[in-house]
């Protein structure tokens, strides 16, 4: 009973530090702005237009970095829950 006490704590604690990565898309010439959870997503999404970019080439970037062709801009970043900003927000009395 103890161990699975253990493994769903574990799982739990898991499940909330994971990190949730967001991949923003900038369409130039529409001048509009798509959000995804993943870069399959992105490809997978029948109403944006073609990139000019392979999902390939997006998986092995660096994602420090946007990425950037005639068409796009990609960027890369972490979503952050309210949870993380409290923890890591300095205490003021």
């Amino acid at each position: 009973m103890m161990s699975i006490f253990l493994i769903m704590c574990g799982a739990r604690f898991l499940k909330t530090n994971v990190m949730r990565k967001i991949i923003h898309i900038e369409l130039k010439k529409e001048h509009s702005h798509h959000y995804f959870g993943s870069v399959p997503a992105v490809f997978e999404d029948p109403d944006l237009p073609y990139l000019g970019v392979s999902k390939s080439r997006i998986e092995k970037h660096d994602k420090s970095k946007p990425y950037e062709n005639k068409i796009c801009i990609i960027r890369f970043g972490r979503l952050l829950t309210s949870t993380e900003v409290r923890k890591n927000k300095p205490r003021t009395k």
